[in-house]
């Protein structure tokens, strides 16, 4: 059972008052957990973004910045606009969703929306799973759907795997530059973080500096992921791992 409350604020940039929900409780039925610490729920969460958007000047709004109005529940108030969020933005319609967006994180990074090293290494986190979302998820092989006799479906992924490999180049080229930039600002606190920290050097190929990092993980719950991303150290694999 999902539970969520109303939330009215004014926007900072434009003074546009409109409202959001506030997630309470959710109930989750499944999840995977990766290597690069991105979980997928089942069904998915919707309300666990640290940014909102204005509805009127399509403003970038930290949700942690906001400052909310007492709700007064014995006056109607339907005039408002409920905010957007990422998705609602007009971004590039050539690339892939996942890359757009973490292009625009990367571009408001730029421009000073993040006003701090931690409201940066969230961000960049969020980045790093978006870019790693091209090889998180399997794709269909051409194969499979030739010897199957589906000619048209072979030929539709086989364009469009062209047009992926000239995508993959700008997405790996941000994909190092956000995980440079990750590893020099990201200050682990314990050995969960430094186990992510290890992962980071790992797929940027960065194999003994991972090595390292992990012979520091003195005391860890989550051992599984350690030798997960041991044994991927080992292959010299940079590729994100499923967990479970």
């Amino acid at each position: 059972m999902t539970t969520f409350t109303t939330q009215k604020f004014t926007c900072k940039h434009c003074n546009h008052r409109m409202f959001t929900y506030e997630l309470g409780s959710y109930h989750v039925y499944s999840s995977e957990s990766y290597s690069d610490g991105y979980v997928d729920y089942d069904p998915p969460i919707s309300f666990n973004t640290h940014i909102l958007i204005c509805s009127n000047c399509m403003s970038p709004l930290w949700r942690s910045d906001l400052v909310y109005e007492e709700v007064d529940y014995d006056s109607e108030d339907d005039t408002l606009d409920q905010s957007k969020d990422i998705y609602d933005l007009k971004l590039n319609k050539g690339m892939n969703l996942s890359y757009n967006i973490a292009s625009y994180y990367s571009d408001i990074i730029v421009d000073g929306f993040a006003d701090n090293v931690d409201k940066e290494v969230l961000l960049r986190i969020e980045m790093w799973h978006l870019l790693n979302n091209n090889y998180r998820y399997g794709s269909p092989s051409i194969l499979d759907f030739i010897f199957r006799g589906k000619f048209k479906f072979a030929y539709l992924l086989f364009k469009q795997r062209n047009k992926n490999n000239k995508e993959d180049k700008l997405n790996l080229d941000l994909f190092i530059k956000n995980i440079n930039r990750l590893i020099e600002i990201f200050k682990p606190e314990n050995d969960e973080e430094k186990l992510l920290l290890a992962e980071m050097y790992r797929e940027i190929g960065n194999f003994s500096g991972s090595k390292a990092i992990l012979k520091e993980i003195k005391e860890l719950d989550n051992t599984k992921a350690y030798k997960i991303i041991r044994k991927a150290i080992k292959r010299r694999s940079k590729r994100v791992t499923k967990l479970n």
